[in-house]
């Protein structure tokens, strides 16, 4: 892990090459996410660490240490070249990883940036600091709210609800926030609406304490 950290922050050109600045701290959220999204599984791969205990329902065999485990030469092969065969394994794991960075400077990380935004701003949303607006529609929010409540230590303002822009329709809508990352339908504070239309509107309006 040191090894791909120290990489990361030794190669910054290969950054600047994705058009994007990336100081020491950003460098080193890549690197925790490219451990845990890239470099983890193949880890564990070679050094035979199964992904969970039992037997697995099915084989997963598209994977990339599958795909590069098909480079290996075959056993009815005539002359095959191993060099040539390293060759093209390091190329399409080269472009697995350039891909995966890509995403996470282009895709991910301006996400968690506005996620962070958002949540540093929820005092001027609302004075409980308990409400979020996102004014980018379609951000996926769930992945870096819970990361950066965590990382601020914002797990006692228990925020609640969300705020965002439908682009499709140009709408506003709010989501109830879930207990946890894991949770589909349990939520910190139940959307009252839903059940008795206007009525959350007019709640939030007054100020009501359970917000």
């Amino acid at each position: 892990m040191n090894l791909l950290q120290n990489s990361m922050k030794n190669h910054r050109n290969g950054f600047q090459i994705l058009g994007c600045s990336h100081d020491d701290r950003m460098v080193g959220i890549f690197y925790r996410k490219l451990y845990e999204t890239f470099v983890e599984a193949i880890d564990a791969v070679d050094n035979g660490i199964p992904q969970y205990d039992g037997i697995p329902r099915y084989q997963m065999c598209g994977g990339l240490s599958g795909r590069v485990g098909h480079l290996n030469p075959h056993w009815n092969e005539v002359d095959p070249n191993p060099d040539e065969r390293f060759q093209q394994a390091m190329e399409l794991v080269g472009g697995e990883f350039e891909s995966s960075v890509s995403y996470l400077a282009n895709v991910w990380w301006p996400a968690r940036e506005i996620v962070e935004k958002a949540i540093d701003e929820a005092p001027q949303v609302d004075k409980s600091g308990r409400i979020l607006y996102i004014s980018a529609g379609g951000v996926p929010w769930k992945e870096h709210f819970f990361e950066l409540e965590e990382e601020k230590g914002l797990a006692s303002r228990r925020m609640t609800y969300i705020i965002y822009e439908d682009s499709s329709s140009g709408t506003y809508r709010i989501q109830a926030i879930p207990n946890n990352r894991l949770s589909t339908f349990d939520n910190r504070l139940v959307f009252i609406h839903l059940f008795i239309p206007g009525i959350a509107w007019k709640l939030i309006d007054k100020d009501i304490p359970c917000l």
